[in-house]
């Protein structure tokens, strides 16, 4: 009894993280629904030894993209959360699919450096001298992400939206194993989650099939963590 008891508390974190934006949906939906598969700008790169680097050189791995600036307290406060995430992209072992790159703007190479260290964000770190990709990257608050294809083109955009919360891990699930845009999967886990609210299941079709695997092996994740115990 006390290990069912576990396992629904485990459930209901996870769930009551998930609806916590619900009243966002349709607001993320409408970020998302811009995004065409279109080729990502280019934007100017270096690393810490001031090499040139372009995204082209990641060509072949799904992207993570954080764009942050200096004095943004969300983007740091954000950047546990993205090696939380990080973790569980890795216990799913779709870690070697996906690269995170953290991108630092509106500030001096030294800032950066300073800021990189301190907070040791999860992933690759590098500079941008200019902010001139602002415009034509959407970036009109931070921390701003963005998803991109393996064929370097634009599979989610956004900003405002919470890496606790499970949208993101699904996004990532669907964009490293199906190569799915933002708009898609954000919409499957939003529709996913008002059916089993009403049903206490998932759709029993195959994307329902899919996105309960996935929800599962995220809920055994959550409790390895908390060294929760679980049915065998």
């Amino acid at each position: 009894m006390k290990t069912t008891l576990t396992i629904l508390s485990c459930l209901c974190i996870i769930i009551c993280k998930s609806q916590s934006t619900t009243q966002n949906q349709d607001h993320y939906l409408s970020m998302f629904s811009s995004d065409t598969g279109k080729l990502v700008p280019p934007i100017n790169l270096l690393d810490a030894n001031g090499k040139k680097v372009s995204l082209n050189d990641f060509k072949g791995k799904i992207l993570y993209l954080d764009f942050w600036i200096p004095g943004c307290t969300n983007c740091f406060s954000n950047f546990p959360l993205a090696k939380q995430l990080h973790e569980r992209i890795k216990y799913l072992k779709l870690d070697t699919g996906i690269v995170f790159i953290n991108i630092f703007s509106s500030g001096s190479t030294e800032e950066w450096k300073n800021l990189t260290n301190k907070y040791n964000p999860e992933g690759i770190s590098l500079y941008s001298p200019d902010t001139s990709f602002y415009q034509s990257w959407g970036s009109k608050a931070f921390p701003h992400y963005s998803l991109v294809s393996r064929n370097n083109k634009f599979l989610a955009s956004y900003y405002g939206l919470d890496p606790r919360t499970f949208e993101v891990d699904y996004i990532l699930y669907e964009a490293i194993t199906k190569n799915m845009n933002g708009y898609n999967s954000y919409l499957m886990f939003k529709n996913q989650n008002e059916y089993h609210a009403k049903n206490m299941k998932y759709e029993q079709s195959e994307e329902g099939k899919d996105y309960g695997i996935w929800y599962n092996s995220i809920i055994m994740k959550i409790a390895k963590d908390r060294n929760l115990p679980l049915k065998k």
